[in-house]
């Protein structure tokens, strides 16, 4: 596996783990599970998939969240963006890979475009956190991002991202970006000014994370 892949695998088993059972309930039929992230999230198929995908109706999509819904007898909330990052999550403005935005040899962005399977807006944090506030009965959170911060290294620097220093600034970000979202994430669900306090925690780390193969200083034109 090349190094991009084994640290795009890395990302994947450290963010695709449940962030909560809210307040320590029980997850039980009937309740809600908000699930959140990316394009494995949202479902997302490619083009030339047979039969092809109808971007216009998100409901066609069908990811691990449905099935865990299904299984569980959950009330499914996906809001999930393809090509979204640890930072465009956060601030729907920041680089993404295909959401709100996207490189120069990426995808198109898809919110701009196609229907999410729910509609917000501003950042998917910000609904997240609004969602918590307004659902008492949400009884799982997950969370599976990062992978097209990697996707975006590899595409934007000069070497593919193979070198030990991008790969290393990357990895030192995530350990740091994981630990703070899910501190978030918990605790963020109670309003009040202690947790819009980890909220700007969350900015900081996930920001420092997504600019992380930028700092090693490979990045084409920086």
């Amino acid at each position: 596996m090349c190094a991009a892949g084994t640290l795009a695998a890395v990302l994947a088993s450290a963010s695709a783990v449940p962030l909560s059972t809210s307040h320590g309930a029980s997850v039980t039929p009937g309740s809600r599970y908000l699930a959140l992230g990316d394009s494995v999230t949202f479902g997302t198929e490619d083009p030339g998939v047979v039969p092809a995908p109808n971007y216009k109706d998100p409901s066609s999509f069908v990811g691990y969240p449905d099935q865990v819904g299904a299984e569980l007898h959950l009330k499914v909330v996906n809001a999930a963006c393809p090509g979204e990052t640890a930072s465009s999550m956060i601030n729907p403005s920041a680089q993404s890979l295909g959401c709100e935005n996207t490189v120069s040899s990426g995808p198109s962005a898809y919110r701009p475009n196609y229907p999410l399977h729910v509609h917000y807006q501003g950042s998917q944090l910000a609904y997240a956190l609004e969602y918590l506030h307004t659902h008492s009965d949400v009884r799982l959170v997950s969370l599976m991002i990062g992978a097209n911060d990697v996707y975006i290294c590899v595409l934007t620097t000069r070497d593919g991202y193979n070198s030990k220093a991008e790969q290393q600034a990357a990895l030192g970000q995530l350990a740091h970006w994981a630990i703070d979202t899910r501190d978030v994430q918990l605790r963020g669900a109670q309003p009040g000014p202690d947790g819009a306090a980890r909220m700007r925690l969350h900015r900081s780390a996930g920001e420092a994370y997504s600019g992380g193969c930028r700092r090693a200083g490979l990045v084409v034109g920086g």
